[in-house]
């Protein structure tokens, strides 16, 4: 938490709150000037133009609040919230503290989801490299029962066998180790559940229980 001492206001960030709470309230410079007792919309440039070198008016901002509709709080960027009735601002707060949270839930589930689809097709590919390997390890293995004497005669021949057997061996443990590859669908489900089920249901979910 920020120490009170070294708390200072933030010109720059005042000009943007009067800003956007103008066009929170829809009104365009020439009514909140008119409503605001100004003769034209001078002030109002000077005080929303972030270039501007006119210093902050605290009378314009009393005025702005009241015409405007937000706290003093909020123009003054002491607060995120722009409602000036004290039980609104803690229900919004409420609020985007379990939509930010349940955000955060979904977003998670869905990197799950990702890794294990990554994972899903890393292990496809495998599958698939396995087969063409054991495809061609058939193949050398046909050629030398039609070529007797291959692992003699042909030069490195007994090399070519011995890595041959290497690589079937190591096929047989990469089937294996995939046969034993598991993947869990109720994860998929359970990200499902959470995007077409009601409100109320996602806030079960990210642990909110009514009434607390």
């Amino acid at each position: 938490m920020q120490k009170i001492s070294n708390f200072k206001l933030n010109p720059d960030l005042i000009r943007k709150r009067c800003l956007s709470a103008r066009l929170l309230a829809r009104k365009s410079p020439e009514r909140a000037a008119k409503e605001m007792g100004y003769t034209n919309t001078s002030m109002i440039s000077k005080m929303e133009r972030k270039t501007s070198k006119t210093a902050i008016n605290h009378n314009f901002l009393a005025r702005a609040s009241l015409c405007y509709g937000v706290s003093m709080d909020y123009l003054l960027g002491m607060s995120n919230y722009p409602e000036r009735d004290p039980r609104s601002v803690e229900q919004l707060a409420i609020y985007n503290s379990v939509q930010h949270y349940a955000n955060q839930v979904l977003e998670n589930i869905a990197e799950t989801i990702i890794k294990g689809a990554s994972a899903h097709v890393l292990s496809m590919h495998l599958s698939m490299l396995c087969d063409e390997s054991s495809n061609l390890v058939d193949s050398i293995n046909r050629m030398r029962e039609l070529n007797p004497k291959f692992d003699e005669e042909v030069r490195a021949g007994a090399t070519v066998v011995d890595r041959v057997d290497k690589v079937s061996l190591c096929i047989h443990e990469t089937r294996e180790r995939l046969s034993k590859q598991t993947y869990n669908d109720n994860i998929l489900r359970q990200f499902k559940s959470v995007l077409s089920d009601s409100d109320e249901r996602q806030l079960d979910f990210v642990g909110y229980k009514h009434g607390e």
